[in-house]
């Protein structure tokens, strides 16, 4: 509870700081999608345990969330 309340201390303190954790609040406020598309990804990818699956994992949901919720706008910038 007390990280969670500095890290939103630190948002409404340093706004510049929202933009490069930009990706970070997308796949956030997209929790659920990234859940499904992760257990999709374990499926296709036979549960592999790499570190390329891991960081390929992170690359892709913070891409799609990050394209998702700019193409449906952003809602949750301030």
């Amino acid at each position: 509870m007390i990280i969670l309340a500095a890290c939103l201390l630190a948002m409404d303190a340093l706004p510049h700081l929202r933009k490069l954790v930009w990706p970070i609040i997308a796949v956030g406020s997209m929790s659920l999608t990234a859940y499904v598309l992760h257990i999709i990804g374990i499926c296709f990818l036979g549960g592999g345990s790499g570190l390329c699956v891991l960081v390929g994992f992170i690359v892709a949901v913070s891409t799609f969330a990050v394209l998702c919720l700019r193409a449906t706008g952003d809602r949750w910038k301030r």
